[in-house]
């Protein structure tokens, strides 16, 4: 099966990275640079554009985070349903569960193996469209 994921980090080169990941298993990737840009897009393609099958926020970003990208798509009735992907570096209970309360629906840390990515991508779009 084929997903549309939208990858938000402002690293340039992971971007580059879950892109070549995602395509490579057949996924059409978009990107956007920050958290700011992310929500522009998802509020924008909210008024008629298609939405992404799966959003991937990188946790810490400088402006507006990861975290907070997921708040604010969870509390937009366009976007509440999507599903959301937190990644980050930090590997601890503490960071999951954090990632976890804003609404993520998987955890994913880095460094970012092919499998394990496809893997909680394809675990977060079901169990959405699975309705939980």
């Amino acid at each position: 099966m084929t997903l549309t994921v939208l990858v938000v980090d402002d690293d340039p080169v992971m971007r580059t990275i879950l892109r070549a990941m995602l395509t490579a298993s057949g996924h059409a990737v978009e990107v956007a640079a920050d958290g700011a840009e992310g929500l522009a897009r998802l509020v924008h393609e909210t008024t008629g554009a298609a939405l992404p099958d799966v959003v991937i926020v990188d946790s810490r970003m400088p402006g507006i985070d990861g975290l907070e990208v997921v708040r604010r798509l969870r509390a937009h009735p366009g976007t509440r349903d999507l599903a959301l992907v937190v990644m980050s570096a930090a590997d601890t209970d503490a960071d999951v569960a954090v990632g976890l309360e804003a609404g993520a629906d998987r955890f994913l840390f880095k460094p970012v193996t092919p499998g394990r990515l496809v893997t909680v991508v394809q675990e977060a779009w079901a169990a959405r469209t699975a309705g939980g």
